[in-house]
């Protein structure tokens, strides 16, 4: 029989508007005091947090996870291999009840006043791996709750293979460099290729061969509101341009054809081309470089 490990866990959650009171689970920390083990493990920006709260900055979002964790490692690497500074740790009234250990520890090392996030109790128990459990609690409590990711028909590399045998045609390949990631209002932003005409260029294939309205809509919001951030933070010195593809289901063209516009529409007239129409972007692209 495998020996036995006691954990005690507590939640970390997201609380956007305090005035609404509610709470999105976003991490979980699980503590193992006879195995010296201490673990936070948090959610990624997109999934259901980005579905919850689309003007949510991707950066400061990104940040303040990285420093609690920050915390959490610190004192796991450290403090808790250092019996004097642990038991004095737990000699404070904090840690009057052992089954909430790990709530206790997270309020002190990373307090929640007058913040965003918010520390809540979880529970006590025995198993033989305290990583296998830590994964177990996070696919419970965190990720149990995301949508399915939605597959695409087609990907958006593929829709990246046409247009970009168009410029080979052309002999225009040589100028595009792959994967330019830059600055903007919600954080860094990586697109699939760029290229340079005084203006930084970068381009961003997108599929559009999705399972339903709603998924496109939401991709097409999702880099509308890069595009126009970018924009913004650039002062018009970095130019968003999009190469899309159509859905291959007919019942899906009109949903595509409102995304389209709308991301038109933010994005710039003339920076949104159809996969099918995207000789006319190869053409201005030629046009540019002549020019410069």
């Amino acid at each position: 029989m495998r020996h036995k490990i006691k954990f005690t866990y507590c939640l970390l959650q997201y609380e956007h508007d305090p005035w609404l009171k509610e709470r999105l689970n976003i991490g979980v920390l699980v503590f193992g005091p006879s195995a010296d083990y201490m673990r936070l493990k948090t959610r990624s920006w997109d999934g259901r947090i980005l579905s919850a709260y689309p003007s949510l900055e991707r950066a400061n979002f990104t940040e303040d996870l990285k420093q609690v964790q920050r915390s959490i490692q610190t004192f796991a690497h450290k403090a808790l291999r250092e019996p004097s500074l642990f038991m004095n740790a737990k000699q404070t009234e904090l840690h009057s009840r052992s089954e909430q250990e790990a709530f206790n520890l997270a309020k002190l090392l990373s307090p929640d006043v007058d913040s965003s996030y918010r520390w809540d109790f979880g529970g006590v128990g025995l198993c033989s791996s305290l990583d296998d459990k830590l994964e177990q609690l996070f696919s419970r409590y965190v990720t149990s709750y995301d949508k399915p990711k939605t597959e695409s028909n087609r990907s958006d590399e593929e829709v990246w293979s046409t247009f970009s045998s168009k410029l080979s045609a052309r002999e225009l390949d040589h100028i595009i460099e792959p994967d330019k990631t830059v600055q903007s209002d919600l954080g860094k932003v990586k697109f699939h290729a760029s290229y340079q005409n005084g203006a930084l260029h970068v381009i961003q294939p997108l599929s559009f061969d999705l399972t339903d309205e709603e998924n496109i809509g939401i991709k097409a919001g999702k880099w509308a509101s890069y595009a126009q951030s970018i924009e913004s933070y650039s002062n018009g010195k970095v130019k968003p341009h999009f190469v899309i593809g159509r859905p291959t289901r007919d019942n899906l063209i009109p949903s595509f054809e409102k995304a389209s516009a709308f991301l038109g529409k933010m994005s710039g007239i003339g920076n949104v081309v159809t996969e099918e129409n995207s000789d006319q972007f190869v053409d201005t692209i030629a046009s540019q470089i002549r020019a410069h």
